[in-house]
């Protein structure tokens, strides 16, 4: 049975977990306030891309912590 006590491994990827769920999260706003046109394009487009870098950072992240737990 998996112990219920987090160890800095779990509280490491809670860390990742939170990073990305708050970039989807963002991205999700981003991308309803350019469909309603309360963000010019190029405005959108650059927020868009730093929050794919970030998420994409966290990803990385997840996926370094994860291959070293095998």
């Amino acid at each position: 049975m998996h112990s219920t006590t987090p160890t800095h491994h779990d509280r490491a990827l809670d860390e990742i977990y939170a990073r990305l769920q708050q970039q989807l999260t963002t991205l999700g706003q981003h991308l309803e306030a350019h469909q309603r046109g309360q963000i010019p394009c190029a405005e959108s487009h650059a927020r868009m891309r730093q929050v794919c870098r970030t998420l994409h950072e966290a990803t990385t992240d997840f996926d370094r912590r994860i291959s070293r737990q095998v």
